[in-house]
């Protein structure tokens, strides 16, 4: 297969806005050459998986009946303490540090802005696939350079009976205040999809419906405990001199201490989902798999002591994830779980 019959996509990403999705069709070349890719894509369950970078993730699938795959890229950049802990401060053994690199690579794009690459950073995305490793698409990233400083803005949530709304307001003086310059709509954007643009006339995605359903989140996979559960690990070395004797000559010990982390990448942990994408989940809902999976206004709050009902199943459940390839007992919702229950108070607090 020649080079002018893998797909090119072409993505531009300003650093530190978060991920961002792209699709990339394949060439009927490729679909021909492996029909496997064909039936992939159109099963549409294949779970996302880490690319060639950490910093890349693609699965395969549809996108307005074209098959290609869909891509994930994080634009976050730090050093590999950017992230929080979830394995604290400990000695290694070392043949446990030996396992990781000890010069504590970055696991995002660049360590800062300037680092990052001046021309186009060009990524062939190799796969397996028919026994041997394929490239399916070559992604070029152009990095764009912010043409001033950062505006800080104030998010303004206006939670109605019925609508919601989010309008981000910038701390900026040079527009004397003017209301129609300084506010933005917060768009609720389809979960998982291409950002499309405000195209100026209405605009589903800009008052969301109140209601809302739960939903696995997107990178339920990459959360612990499950498989593709990853964290950073930073190792430490220092030496320790232990004196010599007379029949025993001095040395040099070697100590190791690591500590893992959770990198800021693919953050998306919140199991709520409004909108467009809610109410594409709802039509395809079936509901007699049973359980409590949506709340009709974000006023009406809810305090549970309790995980199970008193018939014993679990009570709040989330909607499946086409793409989940784990097991599960049939006729049955996921119970409610993910990375997001770290940050919620157990203690009855509000």
């Amino acid at each position: 297969m020649s080079e002018q019959d893998i797909p090119v996509l072409q993505v531009w990403v300003f650093p530190e806005s978060g991920h961002h999705y792209s699709f990339a069709p394949f060439t009927p070349k490729i679909l021909t050459a492996h029909p496997t890719l064909r039936i992939l894509c159109e099963q549409d369950k294949v779970p996302w998986r880490a690319l060639n970078q950490p910093w890349l993730r693609g699965r395969f699938g549809m996108n307005e009946g074209r098959h290609g795959m869909w891509i994930c890229l994080e634009s976050n950049l730090g050093d590999i303490t950017r992230g929080y802990i979830c394995d604290p401060h400990r000695p290694y053994h070392s043949e446990e540090a030996a396992a990781h690199d000890p010069l504590n690579p970055t696991p995002y794009a660049a360590l800062n802005p300037a680092r990052l690459p001046e021309q186009i950073d060009v990524i062939p995305i190799v796969v397996p696939m028919d026994g041997k490793d394929i490239t399916v698409v070559k992604l070029e990233i152009i990095w764009q350079k912010p043409a001033a400083v950062p505006r800080e803005v104030d998010i303004i949530v206006d939670f109605g009976n019925t609508r919601t709304v989010v309008l981000a307001l910038e701390h900026n003086k040079a527009n004397r205040g003017k209301l129609s310059t300084l506010c933005h709509n917060v768009r609720f954007v389809r979960r998982g999809g291409e950002f499309a643009k405000f195209n100026g006339t209405d605009d589903s995605c800009a008052i969301a419906d109140s209601w809302f359903i739960l939903q696995e989140p997107m990178f339920a996979d990459f959360e612990s405990p499950n498989a593709g559960f990853n964290p950073s690990t930073e190792i430490t070395r220092s030496e320790t001199r232990i004196p010599g004797s007379f029949l025993r000559p001095g040395r040099v010990e070697a100590n190791y201490t690591g500590i893992k982390r959770i990198p800021q990448m693919f953050v998306e942990l919140a199991p709520a989902v409004m909108g467009d994408s809610a109410r594409e989940i709802l039509a395809n809902l079936d509901l007699r798999e049973g359980g409590n999976y949506t709340l009709s206004s974000p006023k009406r709050f809810v305090w549970d002591d309790d995980s199970l009902t008193v018939s014993g199943h679990t009570h709040w459940c989330m909607y499946r994830n086409r793409f989940n390839s784990r097991p599960r007992p049939p006729g049955e919702l996921p119970g409610l779980k993910g990375a997001v229950l770290q940050f919620m108070p157990l203690d009855r607090r509000s």
